[in-house]
């Protein structure tokens, strides 16, 4: 993409008719995912507390990764409160 410039402002223009390396790069994870989960398929047994249950090894690993993020966002949204909170003090 490049820019032209029109009557003072700037505008982007395309080039080209192909996929953009967004598009690719989507495929290619896309692509990775599906054999992460076709090669990830057996059963494991989590035993928490008083929880027993059996789940695909790709399933389990896609739960831990959705609570660490989500945890990783709790934790960002308590630290910019606090930072805000001595800034205004």
């Amino acid at each position: 993409m490049s820019w032209e410039q029109r009557g003072g402002e700037a505008e982007p223009t395309k080039r080209g008719g192909g996929l953009g390396v967004e598009a690719v790069l989507f495929a290619i994870v896309a692509l990775a995912i599906g054999a992460f989960i076709g090669q990830n398929t057996d059963d494991v047994r989590v035993d928490w507390a008083m929880f027993h249950f059996s789940l695909p090894l790709w399933l389990m690993l896609l739960i831990v990764l959705i609570l660490g993020a989500l945890l990783d966002r709790l934790a960002m949204v308590i630290w910019r409160h606090r930072r805000n909170r001595d800034r205004s003090d």
